[in-house]
């Protein structure tokens, strides 16, 4: 046991809060596409962790033969499942099922035995016979699903699942394994709707909570970028996730959590940069909703999304190359915060963004062009570069001012090889020599 601890990067002892919030921030790193071992390590370690007693665990309700042996093994079962000796607690319900074939009771604590024991294929095999003893229960189908996913029977799994959620079951760890399934299934619209009706339902989250609604917003960044996503899915993705965000805010007490849903929300916004009015629409939403925990916390920092999310449609109207986007949004993160910054690193942001606008604009009245453009729908990007355009428009001879600023921009090169503004350095090498 002491292992899964570690495998979730927490102390042994930790708390189910803590189990919780470690395993959801573990997944979004190490998805099943991207990671599928680290995956299946991380969901074993917390499926053996997490509390899991029968009440927590489904709706059922246990109900055994009224023989002194079956209430003797049944006691058995349960000190040994308080105790987390889960191998002892199964060896109890087998000999429950041997006893008595057709109890469900005992077939269903001999699945929850097998599932925090790490024996995944036998819970599989019992679960499959509790349905078969009667598949019209839906926590039955229930756990039979779990069994499944934890067993990587993804398309297995698929069929209890949906039964279990048409019955009416809803539990939000069962609704993320479902989803999960779907999407690894490439059933997206289906697994888009679970997790949209997760966030939307008039359910008082609680602070222990959020790392799973953050998963279901990871969930659905993963489907946004699937071909084939409708936009129509993609504008429900924002105005669910959006509003839960809104309706939560007093969930959000850390940085980190804050910075973690703006910056998937805007992956999943990215995908509507196709239709200008809705891009910029929901740009406006997105700043709405967040602006607030800027008041909270003072280094977070969602002051420039909108402009950020205006260069991005002047890259599909205007041309505007990745490289100087690029460049752009660094030379905005230095210069906003100039006391945080030191001279000489601002100084080279400076020098990459304005030799990119020397390069691309080609011509004076070229590079004039580029400046209006910003001007007029950027201004925040446009000022600290207001000085440069002045330079470009009242000077004669473009040639000389890049020969200067090329010279002063390797000197900070050589000086401060920072990703943060090598840009230009990158898309002009021959520049360099």
């Amino acid at each position: 046991m002491s292992e899964d601890f570690r495998t979730l990067g927490l102390e042994q002892g930790a708390t189910q809060a803590e189990i919780k919030k470690a395993y959801f921030t573990l997944v979004r790193e190490h998805s099943p596409e991207k990671d599928p071992e680290g995956f299946q390590k991380i969901r074993s370690a917390y499926e053996r962790l997490r509390n899991l007693s029968d009440e927590e665990r489904t709706p059922v309700t246990l109900s055994f033969p009224k023989e002194e042996a079956a209430s003797e093994l049944f006691g058995a079962y349960t000190r040994s499942m308080e105790s987390r000796l889960y191998a002892q607690a199964a060896s109890y319900a087998e000999m429950g099922t041997r006893l008595y074939p057709d109890c469900e009771s005992f077939w269903y604590c001999l699945t929850n035995a097998y599932m925090l024991n790490g024996k995944s294929g036998n819970a599989v095999k019992a679960a499959t016979e509790l349905v078969r003893l009667n598949d019209s229960e839906a926590a039955y189908q229930l756990v039979l699903g779990q069994a499944c996913h934890e067993r990587g029977f993804i398309k297995k799994s698929l069929v209890p699942f949906s039964k279990a959620y048409a019955a009416g079951l809803r539990d939000i760890d069962f609704e993320l394994d479902y989803s999960s399934d779907l999407l690894d299934a490439a059933r997206y619209e289906e697994s888009s709707r679970v997790l949209l009706e997760l966030l939307s339902r008039s359910h008082k989250w609680k602070q222990d909570e959020l790392e799973q609604a953050l998963y279901a917003i990871f969930l659905l960044t993963n489907i946004a970028e699937k071909k084939g996503t409708s936009p129509a899915c993609i504008k429900d993705m924002l105005d669910v996730s959006l509003s839960f965000v809104s309706r939560n805010q007093r969930l959000f007490k850390d940085e980190e959590s804050v910075y973690s849903c703006f910056n998937m929300v805007s992956d999943i916004h990215h995908f509507t940069k196709h239709e200008k009015d809705v891009f910029l629409h929901y740009a406006d939403q997105i700043d709405a909703v967040f602006k607030p925990f800027e008041d909270t916390f003072d280094t977070l920092d969602i002051k420039y999304f909108k402009e950020s999310m205006q260069l991005i449609i002047m890259k599909e109207k205007y041309g505007f190359s990745e490289s100087l986007l690029d460049s752009l949004g660094c030379c905005m993160a230095y210069t906003s915060h100039p006391d945080q910054v030191e001279a000489e690193l601002l100084d080279g942001a400076l020098l990459s963004c304005q030799l990119m606008l020397l390069a691309e604009g080609k011509t004076k009245d070229g590079i004039c062009r580029l400046g209006e453009i910003l001007e007029k729908n950027c201004p925040d990007f446009y000022a600290p570069l207001a000085d440069f355009f002045k330079r470009v428009r009242f000077g004669t001879d473009l040639n000389y001012l890049k020969s200067k600023m090329l010279k002063a921009y390797k000197r900070r090169l050589s000086q401060y090889w920072d990703p943060t503004f090598i840009a230009y350095a990158a898309a002009y090498p021959n520049d360099m020599r």
